[in-house]
């Protein structure tokens, strides 16, 4: 049980990793357009 629990939390952290990730990078993309 508590295997599954952690799987989950593992599976779940690593999808707001990426999309925190992706979100940055579009930010980066945004802010560095705007610096011209």
């Amino acid at each position: 049980m508590v295997f599954v629990v952690m799987i989950i939390l593992f599976e779940t952290f690593s999808g707001l990793t990426k999309s925190l990730l992706k979100n940055a990078k579009v930010a980066k993309i945004l802010l560095e357009s705007e610096d011209w």
